[in-house]
């Protein structure tokens, strides 16, 4: 790096935390099947392992009304500087945070909350980005309905806490698939997790209005996978 104009030193810090946990089914199945935010989980390192149930504050097998409770949250913040020949620029970004809780009642049903922030925290209340209940009848079938997100590709498919950048795929955004109220249902057939919805596309803060007003165009979606990760000796090949 010699010479005018030349000489650009640049540094990053990403800061993640994450207290959300996750009740994983051991299937496949992307949703609140999966675990609280709904969302696959991609391992990474034994410390994530650790803290997979540092959310649930209550458990209970012989209890018929409330089997589990979790707390939720999550934040991911940023650190920037760069110094140039023509500028120096740095900031701190508050880039996500979210709070709710998850409760699974009468052994079939699950209600999930989750609120989130905006931009810096600037509004702290900005809407929610989950606002669901689940009932389940089946491992073969469950029906949820509320707001939720909208999985559509793989990288929609993977929980933000698992991110091992700071945004999705430039070409995923700009699809512009969001959390929603939909009424999805998905479960497992033999081997096939499968996923299937409808989805109002409103998003915004008055997610009362989203939930009655029907003039925002509607989007579909259904998947199926199968996992061949243990014929390929690895722990998930979906």
């Amino acid at each position: 790096m010699v010479g005018k104009g030349l000489g650009v030193v640049a540094a990053a810090m990403v800061v993640g935390l994450t207290s959300i946990a996750s009740a994983e089914s051991g299937d496949s199945v992307p949703g609140p099947l999966r675990n609280p935010s709904g969302e696959v989980k991609v391992r990474d390192f034994n410390l994530l392992d650790s803290r997979e149930n540092l959310g649930r504050v209550y458990r209970s097998d012989s209890n018929k009304y409330l089997q589990e409770l979790w707390l939720l949250g999550r934040y991911h913040g940023q650190y920037h500087w760069t110094d140039g020949a023509t500028r120096e620029d740095h900031g701190y970004e508050t880039r996500r945070l979210r709070l709710g809780a998850q409760a699974k009642i009468l052994d079939h049903a699950t209600l999930h909350a989750q609120m989130v922030s905006g931009s810096d925290v600037n509004p702290f209340y900005n809407g929610f980005t989950e606002l669901w209940a689940q009932w389940s009848f089946s491992p073969e079938i469950a029906l949820t309905m509320g707001q939720q997100k909208n999985r559509f590709t793989h990288d929609r498919n993977v929980s933000s806490r698992y991110l091992n950048y700071l945004e999705r795929a430039m070409l995923t955004n700009m699809f512009a698939v969001d959390y929603t109220p939909a009424v999805t249902i998905q479960g497992k057939v033999s081997n096939f997790p499968y996923y299937v919805g409808v989805f109002s596309n409103g998003t915004g803060r008055e997610i009362g209005k989203y939930f009655t007003d029907f003039n925002s165009g509607y989007s579909f979606i259904a998947a199926s996978y199968y996992n061949f990760g243990r014929g390929l000796e690895g722990e998930s090949a979906t």
